[in-house]
């Protein structure tokens, strides 16, 4: 299930930069694909924790779980220089952006696509997001493992319609 999903993202992410380059001109000619590559491989593990989390709220409350989880998204995003740069931010949300495994993702993706940048040079970003996997994977694992052992116990999960 998971590999679908990811198979799913990654044509929809090139798909939607195809889609974007018809209509915005993007200079790609310095891109260092193999960084790129490992970039979004490294950001697939950063987000998987964080995934897994996320997939609490549904599982608990199933009228507004889904939006709470757009919120931790839209909280991503926000913190995470996907708009602006975070520098512009209040230091207290600047704080999240170094939290955040999107900011490094993000910021490495750019660099690989409009520098050329080689992975060698790319390992600052490349090692706090994989940090940030190697920690919130468990932790997510767990978030959900509890949360599942409350839903059976409390009947959440014996939904019908």
């Amino acid at each position: 299930m998971a590999g679908g999903t990811i198979v799913r993202a990654v044509v929809f992410s090139v798909t939607t930069l195809f889609a974007v380059m018809l209509f915005i001109p993007v200079d790609l000619s310095h891109a260092n694909a193999v960084s790129a590559i490992a970039m979004l491989a490294v950001g697939t593990v950063a987000f998987m924790g964080l995934g897994i989390a996320s997939a609490v709220f549904p599982m608990l409350w199933t009228e507004k779980g889904l939006q709470m989880a757009y919120i931790v998204q839209a909280i991503v995003l926000l913190v995470s220089g996907v708009y602006y740069p975070t520098t512009v931010l209040p230091a207290w949300l600047q704080a999240l952006s170094v939290i955040s495994p999107a900011t490094y993702v993000i910021e490495g993706m750019r660099r690989a696509l409009l520098d050329g940048a080689d992975l060698g040079s790319l390992w600052p970003l490349v090692w706090p997001a994989l940090l940030a996997g190697v920690l919130s994977i468990p932790i997510g694992l767990r978030a959900f493992v509890a949360a599942e052992r409350y839903a059976k116990r409390t009947g959440r999960l014996k939904r019908s319609g």
